[in-house]
């Protein structure tokens, strides 16, 4: 898989995850979408991956980065 990214109104129940297996080159996974409270975690866990966090986030859950890089690119 490339590079994706999720627009608009992210309103999941649970755990958001960007992970890259063994699978060849770097990717990047931006949500630019608005997360919902009903999301728990949002997780990067991909050596080779950067998850990007750009839009309003409402959710009140741990973010956490075990491998790769997480960038959160919003007003603080």
């Amino acid at each position: 898989m490339g590079n994706g990214s999720i627009t608009g109104n992210l309103g999941i129940a649970g755990t958001i995850t960007s992970l890259k297996r063994n699978t060849g080159a770097a990717r990047t996974f931006t949500i630019s979408a608005d997360i919902d409270p009903d999301v728990t975690n949002v997780g990067q866990n991909g050596a080779s991956t950067t998850m990007v966090l750009s839009g309003t986030n409402s959710y009140t859950g741990a973010t956490t980065a075990k491998a790769g890089r997480l960038v959160v690119d919003t007003d603080l």
